[in-house]
C-alpha cells in the first residue's frame, strides 16, 4: 500500500524540524566556545616576560609640571604599573609625564610616583585605578606648591602657590 499524502508530509516536517533542532544545538555550541576562548572587545593582549600572553587594560594618568622654573627629578616609581615599568625622567617645567596603571574591573590597584623639586621639596603621586573609577592625587612634605587634579581625565597639574 501507497503512503497517503498526509503521512509523506508529517515524516518530512518530522525530518526538518530534526535539522531545525540539530543547528540550533550547534549554533549554541559555537557561541559558548566563542565566549570561552576568544579575548573579549576592549581587551588588550600584553606578552609576559615569559613569552605568554594575558589579558589586561591599563588607564592612563599624566602629572603635568606648570611650575615656571622647578624641575621634578624622579626619585622612585613603584606600584601596580603596565609592564613595562616607566623610566626615571624627570619633569622639566611645562613639560608631562604618562603613566599606566593596570585595571581590572572588581580590583583596586595603586601606583605612586615620588619627584623632588629643585629647592627641596619632595612630591608624591599616588594613582589609585578600581571598578568604575580612577583618581589621582598629589601630596607635598613642605609648602609652596599646591597641585589642581582633573580625576575625570586623570591629569595632575604641580604648579607654585602664591
Amino acid at each position: 500500500m501507497k503512503p497517503s499524502n498526509n503521512q509523506r508530509a508529517t515524516e518530512s516536517s518530522s525530518k526538518t524540524g530534526w535539522t531545525l533542532g540539530f543547528v540550533l544545538v550547534l549554533f549554541i555550541l559555537v557561541v559558548i566556545v566563542n565566549s570561552v576562548f576568544c579575548v573579549p572587545a576592549g581587551a588588550e593582549k600584553n606578552q609576559n616576560d615569559d613569552g605568554s600572553f594575558s589579558i589586561a587594560q591599563s588607564r592612563r594618568f599624566t602629572i603635568v609640571n606648570l611650575t615656571n622654573d622647578l624641575t621634578l627629578n624622579a626619585l622612585d616609581i613603584y606600584g601596580d604599573f603596565e609592564r613595562p615599568l616607566p623610566p626615571l625622567n624627570s619633569i622639566l617645567p611645562g613639560q608631562e609625564a604618562n603613566f599606566e596603571v593596570l585595571y581590572l574591573a572588581g580590583t583596586t590597584y595603586a601606583a605612586y610616583a615620588r619627584y623632588a623639586t629643585t629647592n627641596g621639596n619632595i612630591v608624591t603621586v599616588t594613582m589609585r585605578t578600581k571598578t568604575g573609577t580612577a583618581e589621582i592625587t598629589v601630596s607635598f612634605i613642605t609648602s609652596g606648591l599646591t597641585s589642581f587634579t582633573d580625576t575625570g581625565n586623570r591629569i595632575a597639574y604641580i604648579y607654585r602657590k602664591y
